[in-house]
């Protein structure tokens, strides 16, 4: 379970995408998203807000946009970081995440 114990503090969830990928401007690719009020865009990194105060990361799906990379990323692992009370600035440069998994990446297939 990840909650927030300061009232007005949201709870957010940065997903590092490989070299190579880029998230596409909003990232959403369903609004209105069940779990995430927003996201936003730095490149291969996004920055998600969640709807409410708390939910177990478990449960946790959303559907991203993002632009594939040319080719398979060397290391091709995705981050996923949670980030309770903090500020959105906060969310989006720190080092120390409350929660963080990584999962092994796709392999980009040419046509």
């Amino acid at each position: 379970l990840m909650s927030v114990a300061v009232e007005d503090a949201p709870i957010y969830v940065r997903v590092t995408a490989p070299e190579g990928f880029l998230f596409e401007v909003g990232c959403l690719a369903q609004v209105p998203d069940p779990l995430f009020e927003d996201c936003e865009d730095f490149g291969r990194r996004s920055l998600l807000r969640a709807r409410q105060k708390s939910f177990f990361v478990t449960d946790a799906l959303v559907q991203l946009r993002v632009t594939n990379a040319g080719t398979t990323p060397e290391t091709n692992n995705w981050a996923v970081e949670g980030f309770a009370d903090r500020t959105r600035e906060e969310a989006v440069v720190s080092s120390t995440p409350d929660q963080k998994s990584e999962v092994e990446g796709y392999a980009i297939q040419e046509r």
